[in-house]
């Protein structure tokens, strides 16, 4: 399943519109199914994604494409519009994040530590999405999963575009020729 969305022009197409950057390495991508058992509904969830963080302090790109339907009652997505860009909020947040790395190991953006912040978490907006949805967003953005209140799966195909701004991505064509040669 992985392979057909690696290969898939189309996808690649719509990808490269959104982020409006041209994709010379293929992403790396993963299946990811999560549900609950009746018996943990309610309990706080142990997967850290649930918690709000962004996956690197730069312009970072992913895509979610929607198996199932995926609305609040099995996870779905969270993201602050606008988080992703820079700005003095921005700059005070990897202050405060860097400060809780580097003291509890976890880079987890952390509201009660920075009160302030709360803009990023009352801007969070829910990506409810039907069979078939494709989400692309900026990674550098605050982001979280949402809580589980049925036993209804979650499961959806994501690609990482980690390396679009790398040289590697920029030059790929260079690369090719000088390692084939």
């Amino acid at each position: 399943m992985k392979q057909s969305f690696l290969a898939n022009d189309t996808i690649k197409n719509i990808i490269e519109g959104a982020i409006k950057r041209k994709v010379k390495i293929l992403p790396a991508a993963a299946y990811t199914e999560e549900y609950y058992q009746a018996e943990d509904l309610g309990k706080d969830s142990q997967n850290p994604t649930v918690m709000p963080h962004y996956d690197v302090p730069y312009h970072s790109y992913k895509a979610f494409f929607y198996l199932d339907d995926v609305d609040e009652g099995n996870g779905v997505f969270h993201y602050s519009i606008g988080s992703h860009r820079f700005n003095l909020r921005r700059l005070i947040l990897e202050y405060f994040t860097s400060i809780n790395v580097s003291a509890k190991k976890t880079p987890q953006v952390n509201y009660n530590d920075s009160k302030h912040l709360g803009t990023y978490k009352e801007a969070m907006i829910p990506m409810i999405g039907k069979k078939n949805t494709l989400i692309i967003f900026d990674a550098m953005g605050i982001h979280k999963r949402g809580s589980f209140s049925t036993t209804k799966p979650r499961r959806m195909v994501q690609l990482y575009y980690r390396s679009v701004d790398s040289k590697a991505n920029t030059y790929r064509k260079l690369i090719d020729r000088i390692i084939s040669a």
